[in-house]
């Protein structure tokens, strides 16, 4: 996973210096606290598996991004490169967004994750994991 994460943050930085272009996710997550809750007019609400170490995320968009899921993962393999490869499963549907969503993170491989499609009519998919700097929560893209 560290390796990865770590082929994803090599990825975004090559953007940022001219490199090859890498699109950022349309949809962002961030933990769901009251002052955000707050700012949004509306929103569509999941319970994943209850757990005494649930935490709250809530899923917007910055850009076109439609069909949106919930997924459960099960990494399946990592190739040389650190990229991660998933099956799918599916726990939840949204037309729109924002989302909030209970979950927990279970470990050091994610096992859960969304997928939408983006503006382009392409699917995204992401794991969902947490930063090792300040454990906020990331989406970490991944292919299927």
């Amino acid at each position: 996973l560290q390796k990865a994460q770590i082929a994803w943050e090599q990825a975004h930085a090559e953007e940022s210096d001219g490199g090859s272009p890498v699109q950022a996710p349309a949809v962002q997550v961030a933990f769901a606290d009251e002052a955000l809750l707050s700012g949004l007019a509306e929103y569509d609400q999941f319970t994943d598996t209850p757990s005494d170490y649930q935490v709250q995320l809530v899923f917007t968009a910055d850009g076109p991004a439609s069909n949106f899921r919930f997924l459960a993962l099960t990494l399946l393999d990592v190739d040389a490169d650190g990229a991660m490869r998933f099956s799918t499963e599916e726990l939840y549907a949204a037309d729109r967004l924002p989302v909030v969503i209970e979950t927990t993170f279970a470990g050091a491989v994610p096992d859960r994750g969304i997928t939408y499609i983006d503006g382009n009519g392409f699917a995204r998919y992401f794991a969902l994991t947490t930063s090792g700097a300040d454990g906020s929560p990331l989406l970490l893209e991944f292919f299927v």
